[in-house]
């Protein structure tokens, strides 16, 4: 099928990705999801952000800019070490990767086009935190850009 790439189609795979192929486990938090964490020393929050499409050509295969944001969040208690596992873990499934798209209108098996990403940046946001428990979390936002193409 050529043609646009419905984003809920993209997304939607994205997160099956994700789901399958994250070799830790660790609670995923996306977009709209209610979720206590103080009982949670380490999570993930998640966003995947379609852009509009790029301009090109008519006869060009349709494509568009997508950008994944992931916040880690880690209390660090004995292992500090522990937000860098986290990260090079996300680092090896999202750099330079390729997924397929998948149309889940059509129960998920045809492959409409493909998700490529490119290296991610990696940004520390960790903070001192003054509580009346003198605790901290680390916090590190891994982003990256990637490009969706129908085939």
């Amino acid at each position: 099928m050529s043609g646009l790439i419905k984003q809920k189609n993209m997304i939607a795979s994205f997160h099956k990705y994700w789901n399958d192929q994250l070799p830790l486990t660790i609670k995923t938090i996306y977009p709209g999801m209610k979720f206590d964490t103080a009982s949670l020393s380490e999570w993930l929050e998640l966003w995947v952000e379609p852009h509009s499409r790029p301009l090109q050509r008519i006869v060009s295969k349709p494509e568009f800019k997508v950008s994944v944001t992931i916040h880690c969040f880690v209390t660090p208690g004995n292992n500090r070490a522990r937000i860098h596992e986290i990260s090079d873990a996300i680092r090896g499934i999202l750099s330079q990767k390729t997924i397929e798209i998948l149309d889940y209108d059509l129960s998920g098996n045809p492959v409409t086009g493909y998700l490529r990403f490119q290296e991610e940046v990696v940004q520390n946001q960790t903070r001192k935190i003054s509580t009346q428990f003198h605790t901290s979390i680390q916090h590190l936002v891994l982003k990256c850009k990637g490009l969706a193409q129908s085939i």
